[in-house]
């Protein structure tokens, strides 16, 4: 019972017999032997597993209660017997092992354990100390004492929260029991262990045998004997006695045994027997390795002491040198020596002594001594940004203070890769350049992730002084146009001689043949996307005269692409080119429709994927993929040139003028009208910053609803809307907080809205060249962003690189490389070589480069440059849904659209963009089919600059004097030291001596060049808007001397009328003469083209010559509004729409079809109230009494009684609409003459019609000439019987229709000739100047002739009657009391001639001729037959020799026999006329 745990394995003899043998296979953990009867292993045998916390599973045998029939598991800590489940679960056993009853009992019989212990050791002891003292044994007779066989624990497992009886048990010997408590007794009498021997094979024991060890206690085993080489080892855990039959015989119990087979005394032997491994800590060693290591270690000492000896002497060497060395930085900390880092670098190469270099030092200071070589290539480098960026003299400053190369040893010794000037269409220039500026020296390949993002090839222009210059290297003239510069006839390049020179000269300044340069364009690659080193390196650079056509443009820019497609150092190196970029310019517009349009992306591709769900988006691109776009920053411009142009803007039946964005702007104060003036001025249109913050500051007007002015409410709606549509197309290049979808989708609401505008207006809205490149750019951002979504999603694509705006920024650090801000050709080439070697430089240094700062953009005015730092927007393209955005953007424009025009009261109408692109020839760049902007007629008239806008700049050149006109062309012969202009002096030149044999003398080549091929007017402005239009100093001085500045302080003094204003005016509609409404767009005086905002009311009305003004204006559309009193208070209220003024084609409507330009003499002023509309608007309302009196009025200014009234009618504007006449709300029309003196509505010249004199059908521009017939042979002969219609032909017959009572007037106005008439046959497209002339088939010449002698009438016009009809226009109103007429002016007589020739092809016989002219003693010359004669030189027959009296008589009895006989049949086939009465 005292047992913990009792284990009954192996071999025992009976304690009842002592006899015999019982074999115990099973272990037995119980604590009593009561629980062994209870309690049986079940059988067969049955385990259980319980896995533990730390990953170990325990194995527990299953035992079987035969009395409670339960099956039972004994807890390993505490030996309680517990219950299974009946799933055999171990949740209970896991839980009481945990528990703390488990612990305690566990507890109790470990201590009861630990006294077992103590007891039994003493026992033991006492047994060791009989053994070993030589007692005698008892005798074999005597009893043997039972010994009780050691206990084992192999077979159990303690818990990790009760682990004292494994250590105890693990570390201690168990102890024998009391005999008296054992159940067996052995059979023998010997049981004691006494160890076990093994061989020691290392050597002798005492000097082999590590007996340290024993004492740190690190191996399992006590020495207990030695004999020999053999020793005595006794196992830790020896069990002392010998339990099983075997052990007896081998005397040595199986623990002391197994010693033999133990790792560790092998280890331990192993040890022993050879030298000990370094670093062996000591106690692992013997005697015998101990002895070795000090032997060692006493040698090591003594070498040891001899090296320290030896090192103490070369120290004693080192400390003198280091004593110089201290000298030298003492010498270093205490002066400033200049190129100190070179000295060092040259006297180590050459191995000085420190004492050499010490006084090189000295001789530095003194100034005795500077290097010449051993600058370091970071050295060179800055060397060459100092002189580049600040100029020599910073590298002179250099040089002195910190020891940098000089200029003469930086250009002889570091040449940089120089640009070659194309002097004709870029050839192998391209491949020098390319390789140069792009190859192992020059620009930095992208990494291989990035190579297939592609380059833009980005081409533009750039202002060059309009001179020649001589390139050293080649030997040829630099700054001929490409265009000529190898036509036939055009002298070579090469100059041989001083005649070479005289040929160029006379061919450009003689001949006319070739020309200067006035243009360079520049041709560059650039990433398309990045945010490290993104600059552009130009490879082409061509001087131009501008002439060049689109197709030629192509057709070099397509060589180049191939140039560098082939060259290593091109596409291999960099990747391909995929976008040309250019400016707005016609030329390259037209080469990028030319090489970017040719062939649609297949729908089966990765990218055609994508792009195929994009309805209307052009999927044309160029060979290979190419894609061509503008330059976003031009497009922004010309938005800002819409604004400012006088053209207007059509945008649904409104038409906006820059006074409309004035208002806009100044209406709430917020802006004053001096900024307003300086945002809409046109003085620069280059100045993006302040295009931008033009359209920002518009987008910025909120609260329109609280105007109370219903023009300026309509207007500024209109105007805010417009710059609402361009800003979809600006932000998304200026705002940094826009992610790139977000950015798409904005570009794709543009695109969306201005093709709207464009089916709707055309060109009305927005001009064509400009609709075509904004478009481009919107195609090219959105493939461009799908190729990169099939390439890499993580590509960031920054669209601010979209365009040529990089090329700019090259350009602008072209001008400031030095003070000269204009250059040449030569200058150019060497100016862009510099800067392609700042950026290498920065590349090969990014240490030295402050790179772009990151700005806070958000929120900011007038934005230009930005870079990818500043932008804070997430531009991955991963992260954009292309169809997802693009349709979002179409659906806002829609939305937008919709909008405005519910709002302004329009038509709601908005396209079906599905049904409208489900054609895939139209897309946003072909709207109709075909693309705009690449036909002459889509040219930007704002691309040009006029004559107006240069005279506006020219008081900019404040700081240009007189002196500057002659010094314009001879400064180039001032300023020129003749050491040639080469940027790398190393190399060798084509000439060996720059000088020319002229005569006898020696002339420097470039003397002769600025003496005869440099114009006078050479010298560009140095304005930046005079010189982008190439204006040069002379022409500034020119313009500047005739130059009238209108004072700023004018005012206009008295009553005004203002832009807004509204006013009456007459116009025609169909056949009815009525009055309509405008409102005043602008004035304008004289022949200018300056709009005026507002004019004195007197200059209105009586304006003449350069103050006559007109009024452009638009109609307003009214409607009637009955008051309560009936037609007395009737009243007209505006609907806040306009009336069209004429038809346009197809529906499509522009700003002349809204627009009417009247004299200002024919517009009344109004004075309308301001009432509130139905739509809680402000509205117009007009009392009808007042635009009754104004129609009076302004057709009294007519002078209705005078025949000028025919003339004033037909230039009353024409207006088309169904707006007029106005009608009442029951549709009466209202405010129209009745029976207007004048056919409104004209014939067409071939509509058929009946001659009123004989009924013969013709065509009306037939019938002049037929009804001349008539007249003329009335005049000549007496027969009317022949006349079909018996009418009688007056004297005073009109030459349409042949009546009487028709009133016709000629108006002439300069060269231009006008007829007006009430006639119904009057042919109005009747060309003057062809009538006059008798021709077969047309030999009339009956037409309208204005007389010299009337006075003129109001109109500064003189009366006006039919060729035919002078005698009677003669005797009827110059004729005196005496029956004379006043003497003939010889361009009476001239222009009232009538050949024979004509008279014969009218059917008049010559005999009928003679006799009217004899008669009527008329001149019978026919001189004037021949278009040769002078008419001065005519003879003039005396003006007194006619006599009217004839004349008269004779026409008074033609009237008496018309009237009596008018049914007598003729007598001959000729009719004669002399005269009938009026």
């Amino acid at each position: 019972s005292k047992l913990s745990a009792l284990s009954l394995k192996g071999e025992y003899v009976c304690s009842v017999c002592t006899r015999c043998v019982v074999t115990c296979n099973v272990a037995l953990p119980f604590t009593s032997m009561s629980d062994y009867v209870s309690a049986r292993l079940a059988s067969p045998p049955e385990n259980v597993y319980l896995l533990l916390p730390s990953g170990d599973s325990i194995c527990f045998g299953v035992f079987f209660d035969e009395k409670a029939s339960k099956s039972l598991v004994r807890c390993d800590l505490c030996r309680k017997f517990l219950v299974l489940g009946a799933s055999r679960s171990t949740l209970r056993l896991s839980t009481h092992r945990t528990g703390v009853d488990c612990q305690k009992r566990a507890g109790r019989q470990v201590r009861a354990w630990e006294a077992n212990r103590a007891k039994d050791e003493a026992e033991t002891a006492s047994y060791y100390l009989f053994h070993n003292t030589g007692v005698s044994e008892p005798d074999s007779g005597d009893v043997t004492p039972t010994l009780t066989p050691r206990p084992s624990f192999a077979n159990f497992r303690f818990s990790e929260s009760f682990t004292a009886p494994t250590a105890v048990y693990g570390q201690q010997p168990e102890n024998d029991i009391i005999a008296s408590n054992l159940p067996f007794q052995t059979a023998h009498l010997e049981m004691f262990c006494k160890g076990q021997w093994v061989d020691w094979y290392p050597g002798s024991v005492w000097d082999t045998y590590a007996y340290q060890q024993h004492e740190h206690k690190l191996i399992p085993w006590t020495l207990v004997g030695v004999e020999g080489r053999r020793v005595r080892l006794q196992s830790k855990k020896c069990k002392k006695y010998l339990e099983s039959i075997h052990e007896p015989n081998e005397a040595v119990c199986s623990a002391c045994a197994d010693l033999l087979q133990s790792p560790k005394l092998k280890r331990f032997m192993e040890r022993a027997s050879g030298d000990a491994l370094p670093r062996t800590p000591w106690m692992y060693l013997n005697f015998m390795q101990i002895r070795k290591i000090l032997v060692s270690l006493a040698r090591k000492a003594k070498r040891y002491e001899l090296q320290a000896r030896n090192r103490g002497r070369y120290v004693s060497r080192l400390s003198k040198k280091l004593d110089d060395y201290k000298r030298l930085v003492m010498m270093l900390s205490q002066n400033k020596i200049a190129g100190v880092s070179t000295i060092l670098a040259i006297s180590l190469r050459k191995g000085e002594s420190p004492q050499a270099i010490y006084s090189k030092m000295e001789n530095a200071i003194n100034g005795t001594y500077a290097p010449r070589s051993g600058w370091t290539e970071r050295e060179f480098d800055i060397a060459f940004l100092a002189k580049a960026l600040s100029g020599s003299r910073l590298l002179y400053v250099l040089q002195k203070a910190e020891g940098y190369p000089s200029n003469t040893t930086l250009r002889r010794r570091r040449p940089i890769s120089e640009m070659k000037v194309s002097t004709g269409i870029p050839s192998t220039e391209v491949d020098a350049n390319i390789s140069a500026f792009m190859g192992a020296g020059g620009r930095k390949p992208p990494s291989p992730d990035n190579i297939l993002i592609g380059q833009t090839l980005m081409i533009d222009g750039v202002a060059l002084e309009e001179t020649c210059r001589y390139e050293h290297q080649d030997g040829i003239i630099l700054g001929v146009c490409r265009e000529h510069s190898g036509s036939p006839g055009v002298p070579r390049l090469l100059v041989d001689g001083i005649e070479d020179i005289e040929n160029m000269a006379k061919a450009i300044f003689a001949d006319k043949i070739c020309h200067h340069g006035k243009d360079g364009t520049v041709v560059a690659v650039a990433p398309e996307t990045g945010t490290e080193n993104y600059s552009p390196i130009p490879i082409v650079l061509s001087p131009s005269c501008k002439s060049e056509t689109g197709d030629k443009l192509a057709h070099w820019v397509m060589e180049v692409l191939s140039r560098y497609r082939k060259n290593p150092d091109g596409e291999r190196r960099h990747g391909k080119i995929t976008k040309v970029a250019t400016d707005g310019e016609s030329s390259f517009r037209t080469m990028r429709f030319i090489i970017g349009l040719v062939k649609a992306i297949k729908r089966e591709t990765a990218l055609g994927g994508i792009l195929y769900h994009l309805p209307g988006l052009n999927v044309f691109t160029g060979l290979d993929g190419l894609l061509t776009t503008c330059d976003p920053k031009h497009i922004i411009k010309r938005f800002a040139t819409m604004i400012r142009s006088p053209a207007g803007i059509q945008l649904g039946n409104t038409v906006l003028k820059s006074d409309d964005f004035f208002l806009a702007l100044t209406i709430f104060k917020s802006v004053t009208e001096k900024q307003a003036s300086l945002l809409l001025s046109p003085a620069d249109k280059q100045n993006v910053p302040q295009a931008v913050n033009l359209l920002q500051t518009l987008l910025e007007v909120q609260d329109i609803h609280t105007i109370m002015n219903p023009t300026h409410l309509v207007k500024v709606r209109a105007a805010i809307f417009f710059a609402t549509i361009m800003g979809y197309f600006l932000f998304p290049f200026i705002k940094v907080e826009m992610t790139l979808s977000e950015q798409i989708q904005s570009l794709s609401t543009y695109s969306h809205l201005i093709t709207a505008f464009h089916l709707r207006h055309r060109s009305g809205f927005m001009n064509n060249a400009l609709f075509g490149d904004s478009q481009a750019i919107v195609k090219s951002i959105i493939i461009t962003t799908a190729r990169f979504q099939t390439i890499q999603p993580t590509i960031k694509h920054h669209i601010l690189f979209e365009g040529t705006d990089r090329l700019e920024g090259v350009f602008s650090h072209v001008r400031t490389q030095d003070h000269a801000r204009n250059f040449d050709v030569l200058q150019l080439a060497h100016k862009l070589s510099v800067g392609a070697e700042i950026d290498a430089i920065f590349a090969r240094h990014p240490d030295l480069y402050k790179g772009h700062t990151r700005r806070n953009l958000s929120g900011a005015h007038g934005v230009d440059h930005v870079n990818p730092k500043s932008w804070t927007g997430d531009a991955e393209v991963g992260k954009v849904d292309l169809k997802d955005k693009y349709l979002a953007g179409r659906n806002e424009a829609d939305r937008l659209l919709t909008d405005y025009l519910r709002n302004s009261k329009q038509p709601v109408k908005t396209v079906d963009w599905d049904t409208y692109f489900h054609n895939r020839t139209r897309d946003h760049l072909r709207p109709e089919g075909e693309y705009i902007g690449s036909r002459a007629a889509d040219q930007d008239p704002g691309d040009d600059d006029s004559e107006e806008l240069l005279d506006n700049l020219l008081h900019l050149a404040d700081g240009v004097s007189t002196d500057m006109v002659q010094s314009a062309g001879i400064q180039i012969d001032s300023e020129l030291d003749f050491v040639p202009q080469i940027l790398n002096p190393s190399e060798e030149t084509r000439r060996t001596t720059p000088y020319l044999t002229v005569g006898t003398r020696q002339r420097h080549i470039d003397a002769l060049f600025a003496e005869m091929l440099v114009s006078d007017k050479a010298r560009k402005s140095t304005i930046r808007t005079l010189r982008a239009q190439g204006v040069t100093i002379a022409e500034t001085i020119t313009r500047q001397r005739g130059q009238k500045i209108d004072s700023s302080e004018h005012q206009i003094d008295g009553d005004v009328i203002k832009c807004g204003d509204l006013g009456g005016f007459l116009v025609c509609v169909a056949d009815k003469v009525c009055l309509a409404v405008g409102e005043v767009l602008n004035f304008r005086q004289g022949t200018s083209r300056n709009n005026l905002q507002a004019v004195n009311i007197d200059d209105l009305e009586s304006g003449t010559g350069t103050k006559l003004t007109s009024v452009a204006v638009q109609v307003l559309d009214l409607s009637s509004d009955v008051q309560v009193d009936g037609v007395a208070n009737l009243s007209w209220e505006w609907t806040e729409n306009y009336i069209q003024t004429s038809r346009g084609k197809d529906g499509v409507t522009n700003p002349k079809h809204f627009t009417a330009r009247l004299p200002g003499k024919s517009f009344y002023p109004l004075g309308p109230d301001v009432k509130v509309g139905r739509n809680d608007q402000p509205v117009w309302s007009l009392e009808h009494s007042d635009l009754i009196t104004t129609l009076k009025d302004a057709w009294e200014s007519l002078n209705p009684d005078a025949d000028e009234i025919i003339t004033n009618v037909e230039l009353l504007p024409e207006i088309f609409g169904e707006g007029l006449p106005y009608k009442t709300s029951v549709g009466i029309p209202n405010f129209m003459i009745d029976n207007p003196p004048v056919q409104l509505e004209k014939l067409a010249a071939k509509d058929q019609v009946p001659c009123k004199l004989c009924g013969k059908i013709l065509r009306l521009n037939q019938m002049r000439n037929h009804v001349g017939g008539h007249i003329l042979r009335s005049l000549r002969t007496r027969e009317f019987e022949l006349l079909v219609v018996k009418v009688v032909i007056g004297l005073n017959p009109c030459g349409w229709c042949g009546l009487q009572g028709c009133k016709t007037r000629m108006t002439r106005k300069g060269k231009t000739t006008s007829i007006s008439s009430n006639c119904a046959y009057h042919y109005s497209k009747m060309v003057y100047s062809r009538a006059l002339i008798s021709s077969e088939s047309m030999p009339c010449t009956n037409v309208p002739v204005s007389c010299p002698i009337c006075p003129s009438g109001q109109d500064q016009q003189s009366p006006t009657f039919w060729k035919y009809n002078l005698i009677h226009h003669m005797t009827e109103n110059h004729i005196d009391e005496e029956e004379r007429l006043p003497p003939f002016p010889a361009e009476l007589r001239l222009s009232a001639h009538i050949s024979r020739l004509e008279e014969e092809r009218m059917g008049v016989e010559l005999a009928n001729t003679i006799r009217y002219r004899t008669q009527h003693d008329l001149m019978n010359s026919d001189a004037l037959e021949d278009p040769m004669d002078d008419p001065m030189n005519v003879t003039v027959v005396d003006d007194e020799s006619w006599d009217p009296s004839g004349y008269r008589k004779r026409a008074a009895s033609v009237l008496s026999q018309a009237s009596s006989s008018a049914s007598r049949q003729p007598s001959s086939s000729k009719v004669q006329r002399t005269g009938e009465s009026g």
